[in-house]
């Protein structure tokens, strides 16, 4: 496969001895749609290609279905928790947001807490220590979808309400993520000046398709600002998501199997040309 060829070469200029990379914030990087029965993610997915390609990758996924605001990064960050540590913490309120009424109103994948959560590779590995001194880490994040709506508000089919709604909070959402996204680039960026940080965009993440089709428009004009933020940095670059408008698990917002396969093409296209 051409593009893991080119992988390789990169990996053997910018790398000594490991490839460190972190996906981080937001629901839609865990794979708890019914329909994933491999019970992986666009990050895990990833992280497998380029080991079975010799890469030799150490990753955290950091992906949460409780911890989804972007204000929440920071505080994770600066605890400098170990994997296995952030990933029992991680189920735990998980756990606590699937038992809450209302919340998941459809069955998530019967292996999600068991197999999602299981320990990881190098489970006493600090994940902000080891950013901070990783050769050219890679930071894959979120610019935040929960930002711009309230998870209950996603899955109402009533366009009459949410249409007008949404659109009326939409610069106010949109110029508050932009500053805590800002804030949160710096961040790392002073954790680690040789950080790359990958920032997805975001998509109308509506279960009901004709919401999706209306307000695309917005979450484009979202995702030319976000890209704009990103072109201001000489190592952030913006991965654009929004087909994954077509890619929402049945009875769901969140991507379906499908849809983190196509992140994880997103995301390898975009390493592979920003680091020629």
């Amino acid at each position: 496969m051409e593009i893991m060829e080119d992988l390789k070469k990169m990996y053997q200029k910018y790398y000594d001895k490991e490839l460190y990379i972190v996906g981080a914030l937001d629901c839609f990087g865990a794979p708890h749609t019914p329909d994933n029965e491999v019970q992986k993610s666009y990050i895990d997915m990833l992280a497998e290609d380029l080991i079975i390609n010799d890469i030799h990758v150490n990753y955290v996924n950091m992906h949460s279905i409780a911890f989804n605001k972007t204000w929440e990064l920071k505080s994770i960050i600066d605890a400098d928790y170990t994997k296995k540590e952030y990933y029992d913490l991680n189920l735990a309120q998980a756990k606590k947001a699937v038992a809450k009424d209302n919340v998941f109103p459809y069955p998530l994948h019967e292996r999600f807490l068991s197999d999602y959560y299981k320990n990881p590779s190098n489970p006493n590995l600090k994940i902000t220590s080891h950013l901070a001194d990783a050769n050219n880490p890679i930071f894959i994040y979120s610019c935040g979808q929960m930002n711009f709506h309230q998870y209950s508000k996603m899955r109402t089919n009533d366009i009459k309400q949410i249409i007008p709604e949404i659109l009326l909070h939409s610069f106010d959402n949109l110029y508050r993520t932009l500053s805590d996204v800002k804030k949160m680039v710096d961040y790392l960026i002073s954790i680690n000046p040789s950080v790359k940080i990958y920032m997805f965009g975001v998509y109308p993440m509506f279960e009901n398709a004709m919401i999706r089709n209306i307000l695309t428009p917005f979450y484009q004009y979202a995702n030319n600002k976000v890209s704009e933020l990103c072109d201001t940095y000489n190592n952030v670059y913006f991965i654009d998501v929004i087909d994954n408008k077509n890619h929402v698990a049945e009875n769901d917002v969140h991507p379906d199997f499908k849809g983190q396969c196509y992140m994880k093409n997103q995301v390898l296209k975009k390493i592979l040309t920003t680091n020629k």
